[in-house]
């Protein structure tokens, strides 16, 4: 979908900086070979994997198994859930979508090595490693100078933060957390590259074996005057779940609108990139830079 991005006021040393920085991480994270490496240091039962995912078929677990990403695409064909793990919160997330009838669903899972700490050394206990991996979704600034693109590399999203209301915009520190809640939710403002600045209501879930992010658009969603997508048209969901010596990270993006919209802008390729931006950040921001597992290339 090509169309002009409004970029926010940040200087240029920060904007170079962050480029540089995000883009390195993306090189890393584009190597196939390494990715299926990383995907064989995922140590998972194949009964392990198949009780948590029951939807997939045995050539999906033996495809996830050796290259580290499964990808569905689906169009006007309701909401499939294939790759959803079946945890605790596994109907909160469906529920989330419930009242929505898609045009189109994007649905990500990804094998990876289980988590440490920055410095290398292991988790003292599975609620250290839930926390964790539930601020990094909640560390909603470092959404900003995430990339997506192949040939042509482009910023995603600039400007990210949590806001107060609607009404008075008011920057807030990311929503961090000592401990973690069942669920809480927050505002977030960004400036996507396609839609300008814009507006999403994320809602945090947490249980004793994953922790989840979804986000819906709390006001339409624009290209210059024409609205594309109205509220809460639009949802994006990651889970991360940590099993044995792995991680499973799932991502799923819905979008409901006229099909001639979505077919005039390609609309169903932009919101691809997105849940798989989405995911990689969520990748890069996990694993030490130094040695990250790759994510696959967009």
């Amino acid at each position: 979908m090509r169309m002009r991005r409004r970029c926010c006021a940040v200087s240029s040393h920060r904007r170079g900086a962050r480029l540089t920085r995000v883009l390195l991480v993306a090189l890393l994270l584009g190597v196939t070979g390494t990715r299926a490496a990383w995907a064989q240091d995922a140590r998972i039962s194949s009964d392990r994997l198949s009780a948590l995912v029951p939807g997939l078929t045995a050539a999906e677990r033996s495809r996830l198994r050796e290259q580290g990403m499964l990808r569905l695409h689906a169009e006007q064909q309701g909401l499939p859930f294939r790759y959803l793990p079946r945890v605790d919160t596994a109907a909160t997330v469906r529920e989330g979508f419930a009242s929505m009838r898609p045009t189109v669903v994007n649905e990500v899972l990804y094998l990876l090595p289980g988590p440490t700490r920055s410095d290398g050394s292991a988790f003292a206990s599975r609620s250290e490693l839930l926390l964790s991996l539930g601020n990094t979704l909640r560390a909603v600034s470092t959404l900003s100078g995430i990339l997506y693109g192949t040939n042509v590399v482009s910023v995603l999203f600039e400007d990210v933060y949590a806001i107060d209301s609607l009404q008075s915009r008011r920057r807030l520190p990311d929503p961090v957390v000592a401990s973690l809640p069942r669920e809480s939710t927050t505002l977030i403002h960004l400036v996507d590259s396609n839609f300008g600045t814009s507006y999403f209501s994320a809602r945090y879930t947490a249980a004793g074996d994953s922790v989840g992010m979804a986000m819906t658009n709390a006001r339409n969603l624009s290209y210059g005057p024409i609205p594309l997508v109205g509220p809460q048209r639009l949802r994006f969901q990651l889970l991360a779940v940590p099993v044995d010596e792995a991680l499973l990270l799932y991502g799923v993006v819905a979008l409901e609108t006229a099909p001639m919209l979505w077919r005039m802008v390609d609309l169903s390729a932009a919101f691809e990139r997105r849940i798989r931006a989405l995911a990689d950040w969520f990748v890069q921001q996990t694993y030490p830079t130094s040695n990250p597992p790759p994510a696959p290339t967009h």
